[in-house]
């Protein structure tokens, strides 16, 4: 087994692990931290993403793993600056809102597409008007930002790094897609087989999501099982062997 594939099965037993453990969700006062249901939300969208892009391993679809990898780690941002500061729930409530804004004004503005989807001027307007008035409340609060909240969760050098690096695939870069098709004497044909090497970035990305996140999580709802603490740390000491050879 190569290194790239014992990386693979590392992330894996992460994966497995995370999924099955609750994190005591079902015993945890949401009440008492209002944004909590938000924090593990998060979690279970990257776990989400974690799952696809182990389907995606598994069929050797290596650049477009980078793209949902990209996606889970933007989400780690968010979800540990969301736990280092309770306030950031007001920052996300406040980019929900403008995404509306500006998506119920672009329909407001285009009859066409109003029309196809039934919306009536009247019904536009009156949005827009419950709109304003919510996103006066948190006109004062900083936007959300994926720079700031990797600033904010302390990961500045791995959006630097890492997450501009995946950013690429996401953005459909023109060195990405050279990377699926050959052209030669007027002849295109498109490669059956992705390279492997293209995967790197993403694992090594990955596993470091998971461990973050479930690191984060014992800290957040105060888990003692010693179990669960000793499995994160073999999964640490795993990771940390791949960076000293």
């Amino acid at each position: 087994m190569d290194k790239i594939d014992s990386k693979i099965k590392l992330f894996k037993d992460i994966l497995i692990f995370t999924e099955e453990c609750s994190f005591g969700v079902k015993t945890f006062n949401f009440n008492k931290k209002k944004e909590a249901v938000y924090v593990f939300a998060y979690k279970e969208r990257i776990l989400s993403l974690g799952k696809s892009c182990l389907i995606l391993l598994e069929n050797k679809k290596y650049i477009e793993i980078q793209i949902l990898s990209r996606c889970a780690l933007e989400a780690l941002f968010y979800f540990i600056s969301l736990i280092k500061d309770q306030k950031f729930l007001k920052v996300i409530i406040k980019d929900h809102t403008k995404q509306k804004i500006k998506m119920f004004g672009e329909i407001l503005d285009n009859k066409k597409i109003s029309s196809e989807f039934n919306f009536s001027k009247e019904y536009l307007e009156n949005c827009m008007d419950e709109l304003g008035k919510e996103i006066e409340e948190y006109e004062s609060l900083e936007d959300m930002i994926t720079k700031k909240s990797a600033e904010k969760a302390e990961l500045a050098s791995m959006y630097t790094s890492t997450f501009r690096l995946l950013s690429l695939a996401v953005h459909s870069k023109a060195k990405i897609l050279e990377e699926q098709f050959n052209f030669s004497k007027g002849c295109l044909k498109f490669k059956q087989k992705q390279g492997k090497e293209n995967v790197h970035s993403s694992v090594d990305g990955l596993i470091a999501v998971f461990l973050m996140m479930a690191s984060y999580l014992v800290d957040y709802v105060e888990i003692d099982d010693k179990k669960i603490k000793n499995k994160i740390r073999t999964f640490c000491c795993r990771y940390e062997k791949f960076n000293k050879n």
